[in-house]
């Protein structure tokens, strides 16, 4: 069975603090005996505040560029505007640039379908990888690929999880928040009405 995080309410009332656990508790038949090791290592108030950065990231995140993603639009751009130093035609070389995405597109598309899932939970562990919290796990094919570190109760004390924030936060404002908010401080509010701080 997986790990629950569960918070106490009033009248010892037990409730899934996540989605995650929530869903958990959900697939439970009915009747089910849960035994439980109780720990309190890091405050709620704080890994609340860590889900409400994501929740808020996730609303504001749009994928962009369909099934080719900004970055790779930019990355080619700047490729594009390197040629273009060195004697090539920059209308020429834009052309072929948008016409190397559509081809790319279309056979990403074939290949996935036109609308990749927008996941919160993918968003999370690319988040919390994209943020070097992970560990290397090699695949039955011999690749190597980075999971993400479990930010549960029982395997992160508060302190890597106050640094885990910080680096989280920096990652969501580099790829969302700032193109929402005029500064840090001001996404950093927005976390705390979000948790009901403010």
């Amino acid at each position: 069975m997986s790990e629950l995080t569960l918070t106490k309410l009033t009248g010892g009332v037990l409730v899934p603090l996540s989605q995650t656990d929530a869903d958990t508790l959900q697939a439970l038949p009915l009747g089910s005996t849960i035994h439980a090791k109780a720990s309190s290592r890091r405050n709620l108030a704080f890994h609340r505040r860590f889900f409400a950065l994501l929740n808020l990231t996730f609303d504001y995140w749009q994928p962009a560029g369909g099934v080719v993603s900004r970055g790779e639009q930019e990355t080619l751009g700047r490729f594009v505007r390197y040629l273009a130093q060195y004697g090539g035609n920059q209308q020429v070389l834009d052309q072929a640039r948008a016409a190397f995405v559509c081809q790319l597109a279309e056979q990403r598309a074939s290949r996935f379908g036109e609308q990749a899932e927008k996941s919160f939970e993918v968003m999370r562990k690319w988040l919390t990888v994209e943020a070097g919290y992970y560990t290397v796990v090699t695949l039955p094919d011999g690749s190597l690929r980075k999971e993400a570190k479990s930010v549960r109760f029982a395997r992160m004390d508060q302190t890597e999880f106050a640094d885990l924030y910080r680096a989280v936060f920096g990652v969501c404002w580099r790829y969302v928040l700032r193109q929402r908010f005029p500064s840090e401080d001001e996404a950093e509010n927005a976390v705390s009405q979000l948790m009901g701080f403010a």
